[in-house]
């Protein structure tokens, strides 16, 4: 099950410190399936959840689609992953800079960046299990 809102906040600042990411000011959004495919810009997507980036201000927007079919499963790696995406943003500016869209180059890029983050998501979340972050009958969950 998903916990509040509020005690998601709570394992971010947690994973920040994990992350290394404690310079950015990371907001969590939980939002509706239409709002996701409204951000990504897509009608036919099965997405958890997405980051939007801006390293210049260390900010980031953690958004996760509170409508998807496995959002009280996944939601704890959702989160990781999207954390990630942070360090790699900076990376993917170069990509889209220096390869076509649509291109071989790109969609090799973008392939292999998100293996990366899905290999490292795994294994932070079995290094840093969530049940570090709520004990079983949690009130705050």
């Amino acid at each position: 099950m998903m916990p509040s809102k509020e005690k998601i906040e709570e394992i971010i600042k947690k994973l920040q410190k994990v992350l290394k990411l404690k310079d950015w000011d990371i907001e969590l959004y939980l939002i509706s399936e239409y709002e996701m495919k409204d951000i990504m810009e897509c009608n036919h997507l099965d997405t958890i959840g997405c980051c939007k980036r801006y390293p210049n201000r260390k900010l980031a927007y953690v958004r996760l689609n509170v409508d998807h079919s496995r959002i009280d499963e996944e939601w704890y790696k959702t989160v990781i992953h999207e954390m990630l995406h942070i360090h790699t943003c900076v990376l993917d500016d170069i990509a889209l800079n220096i390869t076509e869209e649509g291109s071989f180059e790109r969609k090799h890029f973008d392939y292999e960046s998100e293996t990366l983050n899905c290999t490292l998501e795994k294994i932070i979340s079995e290094l840093y299990p969530v049940t570090n972050f709520i004990k079983e009958g949690d009130s705050n969950a």
